[in-house]
């Protein structure tokens, strides 16, 4: 780490260590007897960064989705400790996001009785969609990937907002979309979020910018909005539908 010493200073312990094939075995998990992967992993990472650069930003985590047994096992075994921000990684599939809602605020909470908030990034997270596909059906990538597709742009366009809002409700503070720019900018791919066939932009993109840049990189969570109780639509909404 001292080699990369100020030209990184972010540095993320594994990806999806417990679930996955290319990381740690699968059987182990958090309170394993067998391999005590909270002290001789994040621990030992932790450590050795902070040695090299006491002031880089520790990403310790699983990388799955809020209320997972893998994550409740990391916060409850004290995971939180070796790390200065945690993860997640979400593909959501169909449903809206306030199914999840319940989800992300107990592990909030989980943090907040143990007295050991991190903030949250969200290192990888996907929706997709193409309006006009090269062939049918559409595919974004693996079968995670293609079971985050949605319809058509503008739906994707409405969950990813969604998405953003209950997040940022509890405890996450960035989100780094997958994949912004898979392959080549000019290649036609579903899985590049942002961008189709010659660098034209799919309508998420001007979404997200325009929600990045009405958020800005300060803003705070204050309340839950309540949605007001319409009989009929109004002129406003009529225009939004129509978007």
């Amino acid at each position: 780490m001292k080699h990369d010493q100020g030209r990184v200073a972010h540095y993320e312990i594994l990806n999806e260590p417990l679930y996955t094939h290319y990381a740690l075995p699968a059987p182990l998990t958090a309170t394993d007897t067998r391999c005590p992967i909270i002290s001789t992993c994040w621990r030992t990472a932790y450590q050795a960064a902070k040695a090299a650069d006491p002031k880089c930003t520790v990403i310790g985590g699983i990388a799955c989705g809020p209320g997972s047994q893998w994550e409740n096992e990391f916060i409850s075994q004290g995971g939180l400790r070796w790390c200065d921000v945690t993860n997640y990684h979400l593909y959501p599939s169909r449903q809206r996001a306030e199914a999840a809602e319940t989800a992300f605020r107990m592990s909030w909470e989980q943090m907040q009785k143990r007295g050991e908030t991190r903030p949250i990034w969200v290192t990888e997270f996907g929706l997709y969609a193409e309006d006009d596909p090269v062939v049918l059906p559409a595919h974004a990538g693996d079968s995670t990937m293609d079971n985050a597709m949605r319809p058509d742009e503008r739906t994707a366009s409405s969950d990813l907002v969604e998405w953003a809002a209950v997040m940022f409700a509890h405890g996450v503070r960035k989100v780094f979309y997958h994949a912004g720019v898979c392959q080549g900018l000019h290649d036609s791919s579903t899985g590049n979020m942002f961008f189709e066939y010659g660098g034209t932009p799919r309508k998420m993109y001007p979404t997200v910018a325009t929600m990045a840049r009405l958020l800005a990189p300060d803003f705070q969570f204050v309340r839950k909005w309540d949605k007001p109780q319409c009989s009929a639509p109004t002129s406003s909404a009529l225009v939004a539908e129509r978007w």
